[in-house]
């Protein structure tokens, strides 16, 4: 049955070809054509030069649809190197693209800053630059950064209440407690009174016994030499500061007292963020031997931090000192090592 049914098939070939092709030279082309696609099945795709494609290229100019028969190319295969042809011949110098390239000056600075401050991120740099008369964007530092091989560490911060605090246009102020561990194991309590407003320290002070009547004394001195002092103070729910803290801001200087509530730090996202940044970029890279040591280490860090360290809430300026527009000098920009050479500072030399 099976042999029947072949060759009634070979039959049905042998006629269907001889009807549509009678001519010996047409049944000819189809038998080489036939092999070549046979032959394509175990031979890799051949490669063509220069010479091979101008020699279809001239076939296909010649019309009478020759290429539209071709086996071991696509029609649309010549028209391509047909367009390349002719976009050789109209070559002509065209303007660059897009925004111009980053100097060199600038890039061998950001990636100076990232070498010698590996905890700053894109948007801190973009702020030292700032201060040094040059504006860039987060992404082109971004770029930079990564081509010269530093791995991409974003952070993801919610600013809920950061918006929230934001909104309220009453001036007050944040403290809050941070411990710190000595080399010999003895714990030591920083507290941290911050001006929300312009994000300065007001006053920091190191104690191995936190009582009532030192945090009265701080608060004292601190508020002292403030000539308009704040209508609220936002504080945790901490033992220290009990009932009596309230009603002596309330009497003595007319302020009110707010706790967040238990459990959420960032109603106090301010202080917070104070006690993040003295973390990361001094704590965590010391080790602090006692009181006077950490008192020295926080008085430089403190001015560092009010004079020329660069917030992202205040348009990349710092508390205290408003930086000016200037122009971009590489040769004039000065480093400075600050908190023990932990923080390589840079400014533009007077």
């Amino acid at each position: 049955m099976l042999d029947n049914i072949i060759v009634i098939f070979e039959v049905f070939i042998r006629q269907f070809i001889w009807l549509v092709m009678p001519a010996r030279r047409a049944q000819e082309i189809l038998m080489l054509r036939k092999e070549l696609q046979v032959l394509q099945r175990s031979v890799k795709r051949p490669r063509l030069n220069f010479w091979d494609r101008l020699f279809f290229v001239s076939l296909f100019r010649l019309g009478n649809g020759v290429v539209d028969n071709i086996v071991t190319i696509k029609p649309s295969t010549v028209l391509a190197w047909h367009r390349k042809l002719a976009a050789r011949k109209w070559t002509y110098r065209q303007k660059p693209k897009g925004r111009p390239a980053t100097e060199d000056e600038v890039r061998q600075l950001v990636i100076e800053m990232k070498t010698n401050n590996r905890r700053w991120g894109a948007r801190r740099i973009v702020g030292e630059l700032r201060k040094l008369g040059k504006i860039i964007s987060k992404s082109t530092v971004l770029n930079i950064l990564k081509e010269s091989g530093f791995p991409d560490r974003s952070r993801r911060r919610d600013e809920s209440w950061y918006r929230f605090l934001r909104s309220h246009r009453t001036r007050f102020f944040a403290c809050d407690f941070l411990t710190v561990d000595t080399a010999f194991l003895k714990r030591l309590y920083v507290f941290a009174l911050m001006d929300t407003s312009t994000r300065q320290i007001i006053s920091v002070a190191v104690t191995k016994h936190p009582t009532a009547v030192w945090l009265e004394n701080v608060l004292r001195s601190a508020l002292m030499d403030i000539k308009d002092c704040p209508k609220f103070i936002v504080s945790d729910r901490d033992g220290i500061y009990g009932e009596w803290l309230g009603t002596f801001l309330k009497d003595c200087y007319d302020i009110t007292l707010c706790r967040t509530p238990p459990g959420m730090p960032n109603c106090n996202a301010f202080i917070e963020r104070w006690n993040r940044s003295v973390r990361e970029e001094l704590l965590d890279h010391r080790i602090v031997f006692g009181e006077r040591d950490l008192r020295s280490l926080l008085k430089d860090y403190v001015e560092y931090f009010n004079q020329n360290r660069p917030h992202q809430s205040l348009d990349q300026d710092s508390p205290c000192k408003k930086h000016s527009k200037i122009d971009f000098d590489r040769s004039k920009i000065r480093r400075e090592r600050l908190v023990d050479g932990l923080i390589v500072d840079y400014s533009i030399a007077a």
